[in-house]
């Protein structure tokens, strides 16, 4: 972010009149300049945070660098990461016959010779009832952090929050911390 960073040692002599710059005067004037050194680099830093915020989508690759960028800092091995897997596919949902959103699909049975079947990738999707996928999926993604060195009870709103700004909207999501060994 070269855009905000201020010299400021050299705004202080660009400044100083020529007849006025003694060694003294240049750093007392430099010395009077130095909070706002403090707070130049305090601007610096959340202008930087500020412009990967803007630049966040909930695309998972961005999603899971901004989140291991960001509370890299709690994990007690550095080298660690965050991880954010799907919830597990178990099969197609069983709809009733007077559904209004009733989509076309083919029943197969177990004893059924799949080998006839011409122009499909893979084996047909199992079946289930609205119900299983509830008890089975509790959340749509779940979130997979390393051991951390911060308490839980802080470090779970932190994440959360972030989570909870960055998901797509209708989305669940569970956090899963790994304990200490």
């Amino acid at each position: 972010m070269s855009r905000y960073s201020i010299n400021f040692d050299r705004l202080v002599n660009m400044l100083v009149p020529y007849f006025l710059r003694n060694r003294k005067y240049v750093l007392f004037l430099q010395s009077l300049v130095s909070p706002l050194q403090k707070t130049n680099s305090k601007f610096l830093d959340f202008a930087r945070e500020k412009k990967i915020e803007a630049s966040m989508t909930s695309q998972v690759i961005l999603f899971r660098w901004y989140l291991n960028q960001k509370y890299r800092k709690y994990f007690v091995d550095k080298d660690n990461s965050i991880e954010i897997e799907d919830a597990i596919d178990i099969g197609v949902p069983i709809y009733r016959e007077k559904d209004p959103n009733l989509t076309p699909c083919t029943v197969w049975s177990i004893d059924d010779d799949w080998d006839s079947v011409i122009g499909t990738d893979e084996e047909p999707k199992l079946f289930y009832y609205r119900q299983e996928n509830l008890t089975i999926n509790k959340a749509s993604f779940s979130i997979s952090v390393p051991e951390i060195n911060i308490p839980q009870e802080e470090f779970v709103p932190m994440i959360a929050n972030t989570i909870k700004e960055y998901r797509i909207a209708g989305k669940t999501f569970q956090i899963k911390i790994s304990e200490p060994k």
